[in-house]
């Protein structure tokens, strides 16, 4: 092999991202929601985007993501929250450093956007119907922050939490 060629993969070897070398990306990404409720038959405001409690002192939902970037797929959960432990491999569009999912059903959607390389902004998206004694209402919420590289063990020690 040519010297010129030989240097020129090495280059390019050292340029390439480190995700792009990896199958998976694990993120631990710190959120805070907002929320907003609309009674369905009256269309009063019964909240108007006000920020939903966590139980941290600073407020924020620390959530964990585990990308499959060779299989377009990613699983998550809220740290220390055994209740939404990864429930399942979600589908998900993942080009360009950034993850993209959207879902639509019967009660709602949920759009969902990650910068993973570098790890950066989380933005979650959506709408549902909700029911309570009182009657049906219409939520509306919008999750935003940052996340940072994670490695393996880290997620792993996460769902033992």
């Amino acid at each position: 092999m040519p010297l010129k060629s030989l240097l020129a993969l090495s280059a390019l070897l050292l340029l390439a991202s480190p995700a792009s070398a990896r199958n998976f990306i694990y993120l631990r990404c710190e959120t805070k929601t907002q929320l907003r409720s609309i009674d369905a038959e009256t269309a009063q405001v019964i909240r108007d985007f006000e920020e939903i409690e966590s139980p941290n002192e600073d407020n924020v939902q620390k959530e964990i993501y585990k990308i499959d970037l060779k299989n377009s797929q990613y699983t998550h959960h809220l740290e220390g929250n055994l209740r939404s432990d990864v429930q399942g491999k979600i589908g998900a569009n993942i080009k360009n450093g950034k993850l993209m999912h959207f879902s639509e059903g019967g009660r709602g959607y949920l759009e969902t956007k990650i910068q993973y390389d570098p790890p950066g902004e989380i933005l979650i998206n959506g709408s549902y119907v909700g029911f309570t004694m009182g009657g049906m209402y219409i939520g509306e919420f919008i999750t935003k922050g940052s996340c940072k590289d994670i490695d393996a063990s880290e997620f792993e020690n996460s769902l033992s939490q």
